[in-house]
């Protein structure tokens, strides 16, 4: 895991699909100039947190900005998978779940329905 400020992320990624980056920035302004440098180092995923209507604006915005729409549609956001999660630590562990589940290239399903169909 880096934790870095938006001037200093990119010295710590070497162009390659092995990363898995979270965007986790309280501004609209800070993600619209880093999405497009985030894309051009093709990590495996890119997370940006945030509501839709955040989502939506930032959307609109690098569209705007001549990024095509197959390329925003890599982007997941809003990030997680839908588990209702409400604390830190539940946020945590749906984000993470749906780093698992492109990592490993899984379905998501609930193993006891996999076991109960063989």
């Amino acid at each position: 895991m880096i934790q870095s400020n938006t001037e200093d992320i990119f010295a710590h990624f070497q162009s390659n699909r092995d990363n898995y980056i979270i965007l986790t920035t309280r501004s609209l302004d800070i993600d619209v100039n880093v999405i497009p440098k985030l894309l051009e180092i093709r990590p495996k995923y890119i997370g940006v947190i945030g509501s839709r209507k955040r989502w939506i604006n930032t959307q609109e915005v690098l569209q705007a900005r001549g990024i095509t729409v197959d390329n925003i549609q890599t982007i997941f956001s809003p990030i997680g998978l839908d588990l209702k999660a409400e604390t830190p630590q539940e946020i945590a562990l749906s984000i993470m779940a749906e780093i698992m589940l492109i990592k490993n290239l899984a379905t998501g399903e609930h193993l006891s329905l996999q076991w109960r169909k063989k």
